[in-house]
């Protein structure tokens, strides 16, 4: 039987709890860092309080894709076979050959237009950033690099953002610890 044994540690800010079979692993949480609910004002909501509903979404509601196909497609593309870009190009205008019988299209023009409809989905939508960095530190007389002399871009999107997003989405409500811990083995406490 899997039982969760709160147990005080010999640190002040630190709880342990044993967790599987055998308790032969547990993990230690900082006191005050404990994952407890609160609603978007910061305020802690009672124990058992469950979370606001998501938002009603029609369910053949695909922004920002056309279609389930669309929508398929991109995911397809993108996230499973990771397609470079010439060889989206080759599909699709392959894709279209096949449509213009029909005066038909297939569901993108070319990759530009696959990664414009994905970057213009407005769920989780974390604009990126850049920077430029250079080097700007001493250099010896007989130094001749050129990485010294470039200029980087750098592109990013806020951190803080990106898992704001994350966790605001349905999908990880139940996969997510949001407490911090450290997970050791019993056998030798070594950190797992």
């Amino acid at each position: 039987m899997d039982e969760h044994l709160h147990q005080p540690s010999p640190h002040a800010d630190v709880d342990t709890e044993f967790f599987g079979r055998g308790n032969h692993l547990y993990h230690n949480y900082h006191t005050g860092l404990n994952g407890r609910p609160c609603d978007v004002n910061g305020i802690f909501l009672p124990p058992g309080t469950p979370p606001p509903p998501p938002e009603n979404l029609a369910t053949d509601d695909w922004m920002p894709f056309r279609n389930h196909t669309e929508f398929e497609m991109a995911e397809f593309l993108y996230k499973h076979n990771q397609m470079p870009a010439g060889q989206i190009d080759w599909l699709l205008d392959l894709w279209a050959s096949t449509l213009a019988k029909h005066n038909d299209n297939p569901p993108f023009a070319d990759h530009h237009d696959l990664y414009h409809v994905i970057d213009s989905s407005p769920f989780g939508d974390v604009p990126w950033q850049r920077f430029a960095v250079t080097y700007d530190g001493k250099r010896l007389a007989d130094e001749d690099k050129p990485w010294m002399d470039g200029k980087y871009e750098v592109w990013f999107r806020d951190p803080r953002e990106v898992v704001h997003n994350m966790l605001a989405n349905s999908t990880y409500a139940n996969k997510i610890d949001y407490c911090p811990y450290r997970e050791y083995s019993t056998e030798g406490d070594k950190r797992q």
